[in-house]
This record gives structure tokens, C-alpha cells and sequence, in this order.
């Protein structure tokens, strides 16, 4: 769940929630809200997070889903982070173009 995610994220970044709050731009007790699954931020403020924890972005919001990539998928994630950002705009284009 999203909040059981967030918590482990903030924790494994040695952030308290005070200090969360302070780099997102809220108060610790929304982000306390968000650990106990009172409420739910926004897909914007969703980013900011991930931005800030260092993680992906389905890490917080996928359903317990299995990411484990195969051995051929595995080398086309490492060969397309070896690129620099040229080089990765252009695989993604023509990615979008299939």
C-alpha cells in the first residue's frame, strides 16, 4: 500500500517525518496522514516524493507487483542507462514510434 511504501522509503533515506514535510513543503502532520493512510497526495506531490526518496515512480503507487526483469531485459536496462541523455531520447522515440 501507498503508505506502508512512503514510510519505508522515508526511513531507508534516514528522513523523519518533520524533516520529509520540510523538503516537500508540507507540515509533519500530512505527512503523518499519508503514513497512516488517512489521506493520499497528488500525482505532482507523488513525484516530488520520489524525486526526493531517490525512487521510482511505481515503487509508490504499483499494486505488490513482481518487477524482477529476465536476463535480456536486464541488459537492455543496463545498456540504455550506460547512455547519455542524447542517446536515451533518442531509444525512447523510437520506442514510441513502434
Amino acid at each position: 500500500m501507498f503508505n506502508e511504501k512512503l514510510k519505508a522509503a522515508r526511513k531507508q533515506n534516514g528522513l523523519s517525518q518533520a524533516a520529509l514535510g520540510k523538503l516537500i513543503g508540507v507540515r509533519t502532520q500530512t505527512i503523518s496522514n499519508w503514513e497512516t493512510g488517512k489521506s493520499e497526495p497528488n500525482l505532482e506531490t507523488i513525484n516530488k516524493l520520489c524525486e526526493i526518496l531517490n525512487i521510482p515512480l511505481y515503487s509508490l503507487i504499483s499494486k505488490d507487483v513482481d518487477y524482477q526483469l529476465n536476463y535480456e531485459e536486464a541488459f537492455i536496462v543496463n545498456k540504455f542507462r550506460e547512455l547519455n541523455d542524447d542517446g536515451k531520447k533518442m531509444i525512447i522515440n523510437l520506442l514510441k514510434m513502434i
